[in-house]
């Protein structure tokens, strides 16, 4: 006990003295612009000057604590106060015309569930799909009031959307509509929850902060922070050059299929819950660069490890040609097929026009939608 107490004690003091002597401390900077580069960024931010986009991309990746700890979904979006990136307390990033929280039983109220590319990573609040959405629903309905919520969250995939809806409901939020806009994260995390280990980080201290405070305690020991230093040390020497790592051993079709099981699994519960609180669910398959698409038009693309997407999406087409996947699935995988415009402002996230365009395809899809239900 003396040893470990006159252990911590001495590398707190050489610790004390490391970073008082030390160097300035490294700014963080944007993995973005790190990434691709301010000139080639310009090239899909034509309507923002480099002062606005390093402050858009900041606002988007560099907000601390990026997400934190949510009972159930494993993490959240933190709430955020920005020029470009608002996130309420509730959950929701903030929309053109945003409506209250709680929601009005007056208005005809819309969630809309999915990953990073519905909340928009790369866009301000007002570029996002549910904003042009917002629009849309309020230009055409003019006598009534809908309003959109937009749950999207970074990283999240089928499963955890569901289980994000259930956990609305049982508080009592219950929308009329619920659209699910689903694709990449499903198929990148195909091994859930392994997949999320690398995002533990984010929350690990707002976790422990709720459940055990005393491991948050132990890790505040100056012996911690030389094993942490040790961690990160081994760690940079196993990094790969990809940006996914493969999970699995097994056969790529053997995954696919396990991917497609889950997320019909995801969908079908949420039809049956949906049926019992009288809500309406929207299933979308979004795009992704890697089908459909012509790379050329791609300026920021980059080169990973996407077998298991490709060959998914490949498989849900000839489930959605045999009308395999319910009259409630939009699939909005060839809305880019013939498109020879910049839609994606990094190799993922879709630009202002990308996002604009998909949501008028899922409108026309719902207000066919509404109209055939009107008439039953």
């Amino acid at each position: 006990c003396i040893l470990f107490i006159m252990s911590n004690l001495f590398i707190a003091l050489f610790f004390i003295i490391k970073d008082n002597y030390s160097e300035k401390p490294i700014i963080e900077k944007n993995p973005v612009i790190e990434r691709y580069g301010m000139d080639s960024l310009k090239k899909v931010y034509v309507e923002y000057d480099e002062n606005e986009i390093t402050n858009l991309l900041n606002e988007t990746w560099l907000r601390r604590p990026q997400y934190t700890y949510e009972p159930f979904t494993q993490f959240k979006e933190n709430p955020y106060k920005g020029e470009y990136v608002n996130i309420d307390s509730n959950g929701f990033r903030l929309t053109y015309d945003q409506g209250p929280w709680p929601p009005d039983s007056n208005n005809i109220n819309i969630f809309l569930f999915g990953g990073s590319t519905t909340f928009g990573y790369g866009v301000a609040d007002n570029e996002t799909i549910a904003s042009y959405l917002q629009k849309y629903f309020s230009d055409y309905f003019i006598s009534n009031d809908y309003k959109i919520y937009n749950f999207g969250r970074g990283n999240y995939y089928s499963a955890q959307e569901r289980i994000l809806f259930e956990n609305l409901l049982v508080n009592s939020f219950v929308p009329d509509m619920a659209i699910f806009l689903d694709g990449i994260n499903d198929f990148l995390y195909t091994n859930s929850p392994k997949g999320y280990y690398k995002n533990w980080g984010y929350y690990k201290n707002e976790f422990t902060k709720q459940v055990a405070p005393s491991i948050l305690l132990l890790e505040k020991l100056p012996l911690m922070r030389v094993v942490r230093n040790i961690q990160k040390i081994l760690g940079n020497n196993d990094k790969k050059n990809k940006l996914f790592s493969d999970p699995h051993n097994e056969d790529s079709s053997n995954v696919v299929r396990h991917v497609i099981d889950r997320y019909l699994e995801n969908k079908k519960i949420i039809e049956s819950i949906s049926g019992h609180y009288d809500i309406l669910p929207i299933f979308i398959l979004h795009p992704i660069p890697m089908y459909n698409y012509n790379l050329d038009y791609h300026l920021l693309y980059i080169e990973g490890d996407y077998k298991y997407p490709k060959a998914g999406y490949h498989h849900l087409s000839r489930l959605n040609e045999k009308n395999a996947l319910g009259n409630n699935f939009l699939w909005a995988a060839d809305i880019q097929k013939n498109i020879k415009l910049p839609l994606y402002v990094d190799t993922f996230h879709y630009s202002t026009v990308m996002n604009e365009m998909l949501s008028k395809y899922i409108f026309n899809f719902i207000f066919d939608k509404l109209h055939i239900l009107k008439n039953n």
